[in-house]
């Protein structure tokens, strides 16, 4: 594990599913999608419009391990109420590219 918390069993089955193609794809997915996603927490002004984007969020950490951002994500997912720019919101914004720094040296370990 990383300093992330990165676990390395998903990207290891990822894998045995697919292979460096398949890992490849998905980081890039994550890597190219992420940022807007985080951008629609930060301004999402309704709990519903929130939840839609940390669902997104949340399958990609989970297929990619990132059991931190994963874990703000089911957060948002439980939330009761939610404010633009929230303090989650922004909790994420800061996890989203340490997430992404983890993933990408583990895909460069491999």
């Amino acid at each position: 594990m990383s300093i992330y918390n990165l676990d390395s069993r998903a990207i290891q089955s990822l894998m045995k599913m697919g292979g460096k193609k398949k890992l490849d794809t998905l980081i890039e997915l994550f890597k190219d999608q992420g940022p807007a996603r985080v951008q629609e927490l930060l301004n999402a002004s309704h709990l519903s419009e929130a939840q839609a984007a940390a669902r997104v969020l949340k399958t990609s950490a989970s297929h990619l391990g990132l059991s931190v951002l994963e874990d703000l994500c089911d957060q948002v997912l439980e939330a009761q109420q939610w404010s633009a720019g929230s303090a989650l919101a922004q909790q994420i914004q800061a996890s989203y590219p340490l997430a992404l720094s983890a993933l990408l040296a583990e895909r460069n370990r491999i």
